[in-house]
């Protein structure tokens, strides 16, 4: 009776076991699959992939020489932008030159002919390249701005080659930003649907897009349906291999090896994705069904508690 009774209670956290892995997948897949139907006839095609920093043709990152790499092999590139001390926009990441340079200390004590002895370039060395640039601007105030429009300027750039990455934690950011770039495309980097509701309010159809990072296109379904419901435009980045973004309608991305990418195969069609979804439905809920079967016997329930 014991040995029964001891066999029943293994089977009984087995068919558990099952059903909590049953269930944890089921909660991974319907949010998923819920905005894969929201979006099903809205076209999936990565029309342009973004170098990340000039990155993946083995020059140094933010540089003069990685951009022409880049753009020699018909790639936009993201660049971030810091200032001197003396107000020149600069090519750097970090707020200090030691990580990427031969120099030490903070950018911004730094004057324009120091860092040209660091091999820092200037923004306006890049936009002479003539290629196509995302810039990410690392401060957003009144100097930085005046900064980079005075570049762009005295380059006299054509705006659609200079595209601005703009965070937007504020309202009064956003403001900013749409007013002083009218002209240029603004990437709207996003982390939830409040965010992106405040910088609608802002948001030029005509050239603006969302951007988001790998991470925040799977997590936030309903941020998703609500961008794409809007526009055809998303950006996304730390993407590091195509598969990532299988499904989703995603326009532009920006990765740090771009001749791997596979930029020239489109992805795959929402209706075929909707088709696996539901196939991947269809034998979740067969799983549930086997982990629960024979929880419903009540003559089994009866022994057991007879013996």
């Amino acid at each position: 009776m014991y040995k029964s009774h001891k066999n029943h209670v293994g089977v009984d956290m087995r068919r558990k076991w099952w059903a909590a892995v049953a269930a944890a997948a089921v909660v991974a897949v319907v949010p998923w699959l819920d905005f894969a139907i929201s979006v099903a006839d809205r076209p999936i095609r990565i029309r342009t992939v973004i170098a990340h920093r000039g990155n993946g043709f083995g020059k140094p990152e933010n540089t003069v020489a990685a951009i022409e790499a880049a753009a020699k092999n018909g790639f936009p590139v993201e660049v971030d932008v810091q200032l001197s001390r003396d107000n020149i926009p600069h090519l750097l990441h970090d707020s200090t030159l030691d990580r990427t340079t031969s120099c030490t200390g903070l950018i911004a004590d730094t004057d324009a002919a120091d860092l040209a002895l660091c091999g820092v370039d200037t923004l306006a060395d890049a936009i002479a390249t003539g290629a196509t640039l995302e810039l990410d601007l690392k401060v957003f105030d009144a100097a930085m701005i005046t900064a980079i429009k005075k570049t762009m300027a005295d380059a006299k750039i054509p705006p659609e080659r200079i595209i601005i990455y703009a965070s937007t934690k504020s309202t009064t950011v956003v403001d900013t930003i749409a007013a002083e770039f009218s002209d240029n495309v603004i990437m709207w980097s996003v982390e939830d649907t409040a965010q992106a509701k405040t910088v609608w309010k802002r948001f030029e159809r005509a050239k603006d897009m969302y951007a988001v990072d790998v991470h925040t296109l799977w997590a936030n379904p309903t941020l998703m349906r609500w961008i794409t419901s809007r526009t055809k435009q998303l950006n996304v980045y730390h993407a590091t291999r195509r598969w990532m973004l299988a499904g989703m309608p995603v326009t532009h991305v920006e990765v740090d090896s771009p001749l791997t990418f596979e930029s020239t195969n489109p992805s795959p069609a929402m209706p075929e994705l909707v088709y696996r979804a539901s196939a991947v439905g269809l034998i979740v809920a067969l799983a549930v069904g086997w982990a629960l079967r024979g929880w419903a016997k009540p003559q089994a329930a009866y022994n057991l508690i007879k013996m």
